[in-house]
């Protein structure tokens, strides 16, 4: 179907061809009445009836421009009103381009045609409708001053209002008032002419005679040519009521029986074309047409021909101008059909339906890679309603139970598992449902003739109002993991027991060897005091057995202490740190001052520790602070600490500026009985470190230490917070 544009202008040749063929046809009716009468006679006449045809021809064509005219006026109004609701329907302010531009059209096409009417009823006209017009052009200025503010809904109120339509019928019937002036005008005219002519034609009867069969038949075919214009004007009012009517980006109208098909502007420009671009027929179409989608589509085209669905609708892919697809939504309707049924004329829209299509896509990906996720996973997965009954599980549940998702379906664990074990699974999912919240347990189940443990993750389902719908849960089988904690816990206790022994070995073995070591000591005593008799060899094996003695003992006691640690200590008590250590500071005072050192104590925090161990933690290492002094520098000491909020624990400091050691032994200075310096230079067992370690480790902290040879020493404790000792 041809465009509105393409209507007018055949319409103008149909109306200048028939101008013109009218024209000629008198001319002919002249000539020939100019033969048939006498040279005098027609000499004479022909001036008169030259004249009465000219006046003749003007009146009509004064008349059919009239009609043109008084058509236009009505095409016009009704685009002005159509371009301003338009305009707020779809918040387009570009519909009021349109507006201005057939706004200046109208007001053309009346200046126009007044001029050809009588003034009287130019006058009327203007002073019957002169008042709505121009309160139907406020409102359309307003309406477009509403959208352009924002405000399309008071736009259409505006425009659908009560107000608006009064004017606008006083302004058609002002308008149908002109056109019977108009036309009862150009009729008079006519006929005046007419009746001059007739008048003309009595002085030559003969010649008239002839002239009227053919005046008849041209104006039978005037008439005629007219009733097609009204026809088509007609026509273009209800394609343009359907294209108000219809609500999306593109409209199309297809005349079935030619495949003429009219598309909109909007049709062609959503696919990138002009409108000069597509051409009218139904090919434009098709060829636009994914040609995967093609058998589809005209599948559910001939269903709708078939009368078998009230309106045609399918989802489809166009392809534009630029090369790309684009979804769209076809809707149509066939809106005329001939005697036998048969479509003849169907309206119908395009969506743009693009971006929700590519939404869809990618949500059936995503739901595709969860369920590969669901059933690739070794956990089993299942989901149940409020009642218990499964609606989905996955692939690993399928396997280890061997039953299908669609076998499940409706089941409960009581069809499914043993009695026990079902109940144990429905009261977990009760405490989920009820508690709305996500429950992480262990769970029992019988395989065959083993118990299985899982550890299971239960949590509510809610729709989309936050009602609970039922229970999902995701259980890993942790059985081999729970039979390699047993046997890990019978290796600890084990382990546990042979450490009692040893400690146990190693306190009464060290308890028992004091006494004899007493005795040595006490008998060595005695022979010192019977010296005189003693050769000076004597008197050094004697001094030699009393020193080895004693070290025996030094040692014996610090194996002793070492033992004691190890064992289980009194329940933690709150302790002031920093009033303990100034106590064991006492004990080095004397010392210290000899010495001409310093010790300087920082805050410290009350924590829960057992306070005999804390007190021979510090007193170990100030003990080693000055033990391990450099000659002829006095020893400063400082002890502070320091909370770190990260890790909930305090940092303990205690640095020296001694001789330090190399970092690569670290790994030494920790264990018992390792000593960096040989047993002349400094005494001791090497024992004191690693009863600091096991101090430590027995309050849940750590111990480290940093230094370098010259530079002091630097001990780093690591205490929580809160003991889980």
């Amino acid at each position: 179907m041809a465009k509105p544009s393409d209507n007018h202008s055949k319409n103008n040749k149909i109306i200048s061809f028939g101008i013109n063929f009218f024209s000629n046809l008198n001319l002919l009716i002249i000539l020939w009445g100019m033969v048939v009468l006498s040279f005098v006679v027609i000499g004479t006449m022909a001036w008169k009836g030259g004249g009465l045809y000219q006046e003749l021809s003007l009146s009509r064509n004064n008349e059919l421009r009239l009609q043109q005219l008084t058509g236009n006026i009505i095409y016009f109004d009704e685009v002005l009103t159509m371009s301003a609701r338009m305009a707020a329907a779809r918040e387009d302010l570009s519909w009021g381009k349109r507006y201005r531009t057939f706004e200046n059209k109208l007001t053309l096409a009346i200046k126009e045609i007044i001029p050809i009417v009588p003034e009287i009823i130019g006058t009327k006209f203007i002073e019957q409708t002169s008042e709505a017009n121009n309160k139907l052009v406020a409102y359309e200025n307003t309406s477009f001053s509403l959208v352009k503010e924002g405000n399309p809904k008071a736009a259409l109120e505006l425009l659908f209002g009560k107000n608006y339509e009064e004017q606008k019928t006083i302004y058609a019937q002002g308008i149908r008032n002109f056109i019977d002036q108009v036309r009862l005008y150009a009729i008079t005219k006519v006929n005046e002419k007419l009746r001059r002519l007739i008048w003309f034609g009595v002085f030559i009867l003969v010649t008239i005679t002839s002239a009227w069969y053919f005046v008849l038949l041209s104006l039978k075919k005037h008439l005629s040519m007219r009733v097609k214009a009204d026809l088509a004007l007609a026509q273009s009012e209800e394609r343009l009521n359907l294209a108000l009517a219809a609500t999306s980006e593109g409209v199309w109208d297809w005349n079935i029986e030619t495949d003429e098909v009219f598309f909109t502007n909007q049709w062609c420009e959503s696919l990138g074309y002009s409108p000069d671009e597509i051409k009218p027929h139904l090919d434009s179409w098709k060829n636009l047409i994914h040609p995967d989608d093609m058998p589809k589509v005209m599948e559910v085209l001939n269903a709708h021909f078939e009368g078998k669905t009230q309106i045609f609708e399918i989802e489809n892919r166009l392809k534009m101008k630029s090369g790309a697809w684009r979804w769209n939504l076809d809707r149509g309707k066939v809106v005329k059909r001939d005697e036998n049924g048969n479509p003849v004329r169907m309206v119908g829209t395009e969506t743009d339906i693009t971006a929700r299509k590519i939404a869809e896509i990618a949500l059936k990906e995503s739901e595709r890679l969860l369920k590969s996720i669901i059933n690739n996973s070794t956990a089993v997965i299942y989901l149940k309603d409020t009642h218990g009954r499964y609606l989905l599980i996955n692939r690993q549940y399928e396997i280890l139970f061997n039953i299908t998702t669609e076998e499940i379906k409706g089941k409960t664990d009581l069809d499914l598992f043993p009695k026990k074990d079902a109940i144990q699974f429905m009261n977990n999912d009760k405490k989920v449902l009820e508690g709305g919240s996500v429950l992480e347990l262990e769970e029992t189940v019988h395989h065959g003739n083993e118990l299985h443990t899982y550890i299971s993750v239960k949590f509510p389902i809610r729709g989309e109002n936050g009602t609970l719908i039922g229970v999902a849960g995701i259980s890993t089988n942790i059985t081999e993991r729970k039979k390699a904690e047993e046997k890990l816990k019978t290796y600890a206790l084990e382990l546990q027991r042979s450490n009692n022994e040893l400690e146990t070995f190693a306190y009464l073995t060290s308890h028992d060897l004091q006494e004899p070591l007493r005795k040595i000591i006490t008998f060595g005593d005695l022979l010192e005091q019977r010296t005189e008799n003693l050769d000076e060899q004597s008197k050094d094996y004697i001094y030699r057995m009393k020193g080895s003695a004693e070290k025996m003992r030094v040692f014996i006691h610090d194996l002793l202490e070492f033992s004691r640690v190890t064992k289980k200590v009194k329940p933690f008590e709150p302790v002031d740190l920093g009033n303990l250590i100034e106590e064991v500071v006492k004990d080095f005072e004397d010392k210290i001052n000899n010495m001409k050192g310093n010790i300087h104590v920082g805050k410290f925090p009350t924590l829960k520790v057992g306070r005999i161990q804390m007190h021979r933690l510090f007193q170990n290492l100030i003990s080693n602070a000055i033990k391990y002094s450099r000659e002829g520098t006095p020893p400063v000491i400082n002890l502070t600490s320091l909370f770190n909020e990260d890790t909930e624990s305090w940092e303990i400091r205690v640095e020296d500026n001694g001789i330090g050691f190399e970092e690569k032994y670290m790994d030494r200075i920790f264990k018992p009985f390792e000593r960096l310096h040989s047993k002349t230079a400094y005494e001791g067992t090497g024992i004191g470190l690693a009863i600091c370690e096991k101090i430590v480790h027995l309050h849940g902290g750590e111990i480290s230490a940093k230094s370098s040879p010259g530079n002091g020493a630097t001990f780093i404790i690591i205490l929580p917070k809160i003991c889980n000792c």
